[in-house]
């Protein structure tokens, strides 16, 4: 599926002539959404996860500063880059504070954009894939563990040894829970 992004800025035009000009398949990005204010913008990220937002800053129904904080308190994880028209210290100053990756300036070539893109989907897929490595992990200490409950058990007589779901999800809160029985091994 690939990584996905949110496009925020007023200008209609702008925001259409970014998604159909770059090549965001090389870029490992799927999903192209856009928005034109922040409003249509939060109406994206209830409903979609998105992985990073490229947002303008001053917009006329609300700032792109102002999303990004409503993004941070909702408790949502993405990369964020400000694009504005602005090289106003105050407003970088804020954007940094709140976690955004960079603050470019209007107007940039589509292969510089591209380029800042190309650092944050690699930092994101080197993210996601040492996630799923410990995820892995995480699972095979589980079976290690349950394999090891299950022989001291006796399994392999008629008995039969079981993880309740409940036993599982306060061992391995971060797993997902299945109901594991062993019988006659």
């Amino acid at each position: 599926m690939g990584l996905t992004i949110l496009l925020v800025d007023d200008d209609q035009i702008l925001t259409e002539k970014t998604k159909n000009s770059l090549n965001w398949d090389s870029l490992g990005i799927g999903m192209v959404f856009t928005a034109n204010n922040i409003h249509e913008a939060k109406g994206i990220l209830k409903v979609y996860k998105v992985d990073i937002l490229l947002c303008d800053v001053d917009m006329p129904m609300g700032s792109g500063l102002e999303l990004v904080e409503w993004i941070r308190e909702e408790g949502k994880d993405m990369k964020c880059i400000f694009l504005s028209s602005y090289a106003n210290f105050t407003y970088a100053q804020k954007a940094l504070r709140l976690g955004s990756v960079n603050y470019l300036l209007k107007p940039i070539s589509n292969k510089d954009l591209e380029a800042e893109l190309k650092t944050v989907c690699d930092e994101l897929l080197k993210e996601h894939t040492n996630l799923n490595s410990q995820e892995k992990k995480q699972r095979e200490e589980v079976w290690k563990k349950v394999l090891v409950q299950a022989l001291s058990d006796g399994v392999g007589t008629s008995n039969t040894s079981s993880l309740s779901d409940a036993q599982y999800s306060e061992l391995y809160p971060s797993v997902q829970p299945i109901t594991l029985v062993l019988a006659g091994l």
